[in-house]
């Protein structure tokens, strides 16, 4: 089991950097991110605008516009949407292998 969870994280890590993902970002701005493309959201800029409403309501209404830890340039959101659109698909086709 140990070895499966190893595998997937080497995936993960592996897309991450394929996807030009260098910046340190907040983990939940991410996580909302991969929330939004699982609802079918894969538009940067209406991700963007979720983002922004996201970490004004459960971080911080204080934090600046130019943090990009919490508000991410649209580069960087494209490339988590493409990240996280990969991996379903990995996993969908994975799936129907084993089926």
């Amino acid at each position: 089991m140990v070895l499966i969870d190893f595998a997937h994280a080497l995936k993960d890590l592996f897309l991450f950097q394929v996807s030009g993902l260098v910046q340190v970002l907040d983990p939940s701005p991410v996580s909302r991110i991969k929330e939004l493309v699982k609802e079918g959201m894969v538009d940067v800029d209406d991700v963007k605008a979720q983002l922004k409403d996201f970490v004004s309501d459960n971080i911080s209404a204080a934090l600046h516009q130019n943090n990009r830890r919490y508000f991410q340039t649209r580069k960087t959101i494209a490339n988590h949407i493409r990240l996280w659109v990969g991996l379903r698909m990995i996993k969908a086709s994975s799936a129907i292998g084993h089926t």
